[in-house]
């Protein structure tokens, strides 16, 4: 708790110093964001052989539609990926191979996870060119000419201005998977599927976070679908998931007897306190933990393993191998 009242004091005293300009972005954001804006439209893939994939290299991904016949006896995996990726098969996977290169669920049939299905969430948060001069107009028509001849000489806050179309991104995308949790809740409710297993980075964590607490809200059959959800370095406001916080209910999809839900945070995450606090003006999950006590949540530190890493590609899953590597295999030397 003290380091939390540090973060919040920390950051309290950065934006009155004007070090962290929030009203600037946001002006910036209100004068572009009809040329940031888009609808997105995500697809989920289905990896047809995930040994294959990822250890011979064999990589074959499948687009489902909605609605969506569910194999029978089986259980969904589904990998939802976070900011600034481009939407298609290669990206899909490219954050899937690492969790797997470091967790091994598919390199020996024998490891007890022959039963499950792979689906990636695939949508597009690409920070192109084209929306960083956008961008950068928007800065120009603030404070004027920027000499420096990069579209983007300020990533940090340029990521900030495009991080508030992208919360609008996860809610839309968040929407959008509904339909497919309520299938998911069908083949449930009739033994046809066990239940899975949630993974989710960085925006992800947003999107489910939507998706769960829309399908709660409008299920009225089977919400306790997944076995367990790993929310990992979450862009999402401190208190969200806690009573009467925006995604209070999410947790619902998961059994609420059993700590369900594993929140993994680094209080010194790079992405989250700058980027997100800039756009947000509030602390992320991601860096302080859920705060929900007597609930299926359960926040694990992880500072001190991925230190100020938040992206997939500069090695988060990696840092976290071994933690993640016996939690799914409990029995196998821990």
């Amino acid at each position: 708790m003290r380091t939390l009242q540090h973060h919040i004091a920390m950051n309290q005293i950065l934006f009155e110093m004007g070090t962290i300009p929030l009203d600037l972005i946001q002006e910036v954001f209100d004068k572009v964001q009809n040329e940031l804006r888009k609808e997105v439209k995500p697809v989920i893939y289905k990896v047809k052989n995930p040994k294959a994939a990822v250890w011979e290299g064999n990589v074959e991904l499948d687009e489902i539609s909605l609605p969506f016949p569910f194999p029978e006896n089986r259980r969904p995996f589904i990998f939802i990926h976070g900011a600034f990726n481009k939407q298609n098969k290669e990206t899909a996977f490219d954050f899937f191979k690492p969790f797997e290169n470091e967790v091994k669920l598919f390199y020996d049939p024998n490891l007890g996870y022959s039963d499950v299905d792979v689906y990636i969430l695939s949508y597009d948060t690409e920070l192109t060119d084209e929306y960083e001069w956008s961008i950068r107009k928007g800065f120009e028509m603030i404070l004027g000419p920027i000499t420096d001849p990069e579209p983007n000489p300020a990533p940090d806050l340029f990521a900030a201005v495009f991080w508030h179309e992208l919360m609008k991104r996860a809610e839309e995308v968040g929407a959008a998977l509904v339909p497919f949790l309520k299938g998911i809740s069908e083949s449930v409710l009739i033994n046809k599927i066990g239940r899975g297993t949630i993974v989710t980075h960085s925006l992800g964590c947003h999107v489910f976070a939507h998706a769960a607490q829309s399908f709660i809200n409008e299920s009225s059959g089977t919400t306790d679908i997944f076995s367990e959800w790993l929310c990992m370095a979450a862009a999402i406001p401190m208190g969200a998931l806690s009573p009467g916080g925006k995604y209070s209910d999410a947790n619902k999809v998961l059994n609420i007897y059993a700590d369900s839900l594993e929140v993994y945070y680094s209080k010194l995450d790079s992405l989250l306190s700058t980027v997100y606090f800039a756009a947000t003006g509030t602390l992320a999950i991601g860096q302080t933990g859920a705060l929900a006590y007597n609930s299926n949540i359960n926040d694990i530190d992880v500072t001190i393993d991925v230190n100020v890493t938040h992206r997939v590609k500069d090695g988060y899953f990696e840092k976290l191998g071994q933690l993640l590597y016996y939690k799914f295999h409990p029995g196998d030397g821990a």
